[in-house]
C-alpha cells in the first residue's frame, strides 16, 4: 500500500496516462487502464516505481512495509496505526498528516481525516446503530477521552450506540446534564405610530364673469 501510493504520487502527473479517458456518460467505469503498450508512457511508470522505491527506502521503510507501520497517530497510550489512505488514490476512508510532501523519516503523523462515523440498520427492537468518534469524546489533550475512541478504529470496531431508554441509562458515564429553555421575554408593545393628519382641502378661485368689474 504504501509503495503504491508513493508510485502513484509521481505516475498521476504522466499526461494521457488513461487508456480509457474519463466519460461523464460512464462516470464509474471511467477513467480505467494505463497506456502501458506507450513505450514514453511505460517508461514514465518503471520511473516512477523508482522513484517510490528510493523514497520508502530514504525514509528507513522497507518494499512491503505494513501501512500501520508507516502512518499513525501519538496518543498518550502510545502511537497507535492507521489504515485510510490520502486524496491522491481516491479512497473513502480519507487520512491526512500533519506535513507535505509525501513519506520522510519517521513516518506520517496523521492530523485529520474520517471524523464520526455511523452505519444504522434496525431490529425487533426498532434502530440499531454502531458508530463511533475516530477522535475521541474530548477534544482537550489532557482529557482522558481525548483519542479515547482512536484504538476501536484502529481495530475496525464500531461499538452499538445505545437507542433506547433502558441501554441509554446502562451506559451513561457521570451526572445527568439537564438543559432547559430560558422563559421567552414578554413581548414589548410597539409604539403609538404617529397621527397622521388628514389633507387640507383644495381651494380653487373662480375667474371673474366677462364685462364685471372689480373695485
Amino acid at each position: 500500500a504504501v509503495l503504491f501510493r508513493e508510485w502513484w504520487r509521481v505516475a498521476r502527473q504522466a499526461p494521457g496516462l488513461w487508456r480509457v479517458a474519463f466519460s461523464a456518460s460512464d462516470p464509474v467505469n471511467t477513467p480505467s487502464g494505463l497506456k502501458i503498450g506507450d513505450p514514453k508512457l511505460r517508461a514514465r511508470f518503471f520511473d516512477a516505481l523508482d522513484q517510490a522505491a528510493a523514497t520508502l527506502r530514504s525514509a528507513g521503510f522497507a518494499l512491503d512495509v505494513p501501512l500501520g507501520e508507516v502512518q499513525h497517530r501519538q496518543t498518550a497510550s502510545g502511537p497507535v496505526p492507521l489504515h485510510g489512505g490520502d486524496e491522491i488514490e481516491g479512497v473513502l476512508n480519507r487520512v491526512e498528516s500533519a506535513g507535505a510532501g509525501g513519506l520522510a523519516p519517521g513516518g506520517l503523523e496523521i492530523a485529520q481525516g474520517s471524523s464520526y462515523l455511523q452505519a444504522v440498520t434496525f431490529d425487533e427492537r426498532g434502530p440499531l446503530a454502531e458508530g463511533l468518534l475516530v477522535y475521541g469524546q474530548s477534544s482537550q489533550p489532557g482529557s482522558p477521552h481525548a483519542f479515547d475512541q482512536l484504538p476501536l478504529f484502529a481495530q475496525k470496531q464500531w461499538p452499538v450506540l445505545p437507542f433506547h431508554p433502558e441501554d441509554v441509562a446502562k451506559a451513561r458515564v457521570g451526572s445527568v446534564l439537564s438543559l432547559a429553555l430560558a422563559p421567552k421575554p414578554p413581548a414589548v408593545p410597539a409604539p403609538n405610530p404617529i397621527p397622521i393628519p388628514p389633507p387640507l382641502p383644495s381651494i380653487s378661485a373662480s375667474a371673474p364673469a366677462q364685462g364685471s368689474r372689480t373695485r
